[in-house]
């Protein structure tokens, strides 16, 4: 059997403009990071927080992104998929996150750059479990 994991999904739309800035955080209880998307207004990349250990940048289409990661506890890593497809593995290690989910949460960041833009949020699934 393979690596067990937890997946999280959410999805994302492009509202107007380019300067807001955004920050979906997936912590374990003790708010240590195990994956977080961030942004502009028109673009995604996947991180774990407080490290430089970053995904390349992806743009966000105009329709409904879906961002979604698999935790692998036992492997202390993240798989991080955009629109269904990988687009890289990072360690969580780093963070000295433990192996469950304690906390997600959404930031906008306040930007005065970025007055009347925004940005579209929906269907946060959270906790299923398999195999990879």
């Amino acid at each position: 059997m393979g690596q067990e994991y937890i997946k999280v999904t959410a999805r994302i739309k492009s509202g107007a403009g380019g300067a807001t800035m955004w920050s979906l955080y997936i912590d374990d209880p003790a708010g240590n990071n195990l994956a977080r998307w961030y942004g502009s207004g028109t673009t995604a990349r996947g991180r774990i927080g407080g490290t430089s250990d970053v995904t390349d940048i992806y743009p966000l289409t105009g329709n409904w992104d879906t961002l979604m990661v698999k935790i692998y506890p036992a492997g202390d890593e993240t798989e991080f998929f955009f629109n269904g497809s990988s687009i890289g593995t990072l360690s969580h290690a780093v963070t000295g996150a433990t192996d469950i989910v304690g906390r997600v949460s959404f930031e906008s960041v306040d930007n005065s750059g970025a007055a009347g833009h925004y940005l579209f949020f929906d269907e946060l699934i959270f906790g299923e479990r398999g195999f990879k």
